[in-house]
Formats: C-alpha cells, structure tokens, sequence
C-alpha cells in the first residue's frame, strides 16, 4: 500500500503480489518457514531488500489490517502533551475501526 495524490491509501501492485501469496499460502496452513521458503525460491526480496524473509516480516503482512481495507484508529496515543511520547494502545482508549475505508489487497476469496 502506498499513499496516493489525496494521500487515501493505494495498492501497489508489485507489493500486493507478495501479500497474496503470503496470505493464500498461510490460508492453505502454510507454516511462516514455508512462505519464507516459497518467496525466497522465487528470488522476490524482503521490504528490507534482503533474499531471506524473517519471520517477524511475514507475521507483519498477515497481520495488517490495512491490506484487508481496513484502518484502525488510536493504536497509539500521547498521554502527556508535554513530552509528546508515543504509547501503545494496550487497551487503556477505545479503538476505533472502519471498514471500506480504501480498495483492500486481499478479499475473501483469497
């Protein structure tokens, strides 16, 4: 996904191809090992541009909201002004999610 002229979330299609077939493979039962495997077999790089996927990075892809045309609000939030520091929304705020809020990579027939 990337950010278009208006700044709404677009797919970038070379990325959303990896992330098909991430998805599909995990879908079939697929272990994080074997889609690593898969990706590095078929010489496509890691978003760090390295031939080995880690694991982490693919449970990054599975487990974005943004690829099924989803965002979620306040995943973080500032509690003091003042020092302007990041905290992790561990369920201290309420979040928030919209659906259909841009064009989704994958759909339910994936």
């Amino acid at each position: 996904m990337r950010s278009g002229p208006k700044g709404k979330l677009e797919i970038d299609e070379e990325e959303a191809g990896v992330v098909r077939l991430s998805f599909r493979m995990s879908k079939e039962g697929a272990s994080l090992l074997q889609i690593s495997q898969t990706l590095q077999k078929q010489g496509i790089l890691s978003p760090r541009g390295k031939a080995v996927w880690s694991r982490e990075s693919l449970r990054k892809i599975l487990n974005n909201e943004k690829y099924l045309g989803l965002v979620v609000l306040q995943k973080t939030f500032v509690e003091n002004c003042l020092s302007h520091k990041q905290i992790k929304n561990d369920g201290q705020r309420d979040k928030y999610e919209i659906i259909g809020n841009h064009e989704p990579i994958i759909t339910e027939d994936i």
